[in-house]
């Protein structure tokens, strides 16, 4: 884009001048855009005839349309053919506020500069952000913000089916989010219409990179899931799915609240965690362990001696007497 004018001088020569932007910018990056302007023109003297040769020309830009100091200034050797025409290219431009009204003035050789000075208006003006926006024909700039309202970003496709679409041919696609802060917590929020519904949160804070799922609020607020290093938990004492800890001796998950126990001839008298209302479903895989009541925070209908695989238990915390409680058991010989 451009336009041409022709500018009357008094002195030998009449000059035609094309100008236009160079947007180089392939890529939603503002360092992609150089702060360059492209300069086409022809330069005649007064009878119409083309000059044709190497002259010293000089562009400054004004803030005013005549007087006044410039606000920017590049003298070029500029080589012109038979017919008077030249491109060139000014560059250095990321001092000029092009976001108010702005002239380009030309001078050749031992010239006045010519007039009138070139008003520089809407090709130039999409280097700079304008009282409301409207810095690039890829993003508006307001203030130190930078927003895109229309149309959708791809970043590894060229055509995106959403509003952000990131893909990838290699064996991984990594979406990052990091705080160089230091040890903080990191969140991806969820709002409807402007409202907080849920936030995603790695906090910090408590255990240690703790994966917390929240309704309404931040890594402040109470969390609704959370996932550490211990394992799954729903609400406060709701349910707490522990994948390390729950046996005081070893086990093997095998998934939701469902363990198996795995050590042979051994003896069973305390289970961790205690989650109020928390339940567990026991399954042995040996055939020689038990599950010993009364010494240490179980409350059983007995010792639950196993001597097959398969014999299963199901307990449940009751906070009010500190115990695991039996609800149910079977024999599976």
């Amino acid at each position: 884009m451009g336009f041409i004018q022709k500018i009357d001088k008094m002195n030998n020569r009449l000059f035609y001048l094309y100008i236009g932007i160079i947007l180089l910018c392939a890529t939603f990056v503002i360092g992609a855009i150089p702060d360059t302007l492209n300069i086409h023109g022809k330069l005649l003297n007064n009878g119409g005839s083309p000059q044709t040769g190497t002259f010293s020309m000089n562009f400054s830009i004004y803030d005013v349309a005549s007087g006044g100091v410039n606000i920017y200034t590049q003298t070029q050797s500029v080589t012109t053919d038979e017919n008077g025409i030249y491109t060139l290219i000014l560059s250095g431009l990321t001092g000029v506020n092009f976001s108010q009204q702005t002239y380009l003035g030309v001078t050749v050789e031992s010239d006045s500069e010519m007039t009138p000075r070139i008003n520089l208006t809407s090709v130039p003006s999409a280097l700079a952000p304008e009282a409301g926006g409207g810095a690039s024909s890829l993003w508006t700039e307001s203030g130190s913000d930078i927003y895109y309202d229309a149309g959708s970003v791809g970043i590894g496709i060229a055509t995106p089916s959403t509003q952000l679409e990131v893909d990838s041919t290699t064996t991984e696609t990594t979406l990052t989010l990091d705080n160089n802060a230091g040890i903080e917590d990191v969140m991806i929020q969820y709002r409807n219409n402007g409202a907080l519904a849920w936030s995603i949160c790695m906090d910090d804070s408590i255990l240690g990179d703790e994966l917390e799922f929240i309704r309404g609020g931040d890594c402040a607020s109470a969390d609704l899931m959370t996932l550490s290093a211990d394992g799954l938990e729903f609400g406060a004492g709701r349910l707490y799915f522990d994948r390390t800890n729950i046996w005081s001796t070893s086990y093997s998950a095998r998934g939701n609240n469902q363990f198996t126990i795995t050590c042979n001839g051994c003896t069973i008298s305390t289970i961790s965690h205690n989650i109020n209302g928390q339940p567990i479903w026991v399954v042995s895989d040996t055939t020689s362990a038990t599950i010993q009541d009364g010494t240490g925070n179980l409350e059983l209908a007995g010792d639950f001696i196993i001597d097959c695989e398969g014999d299963s238990m199901m307990l449940i915390y009751n906070d009010r007497v500190a115990k695991w409680v039996e609800i149910s058991r079977s024999d599976n010989c």
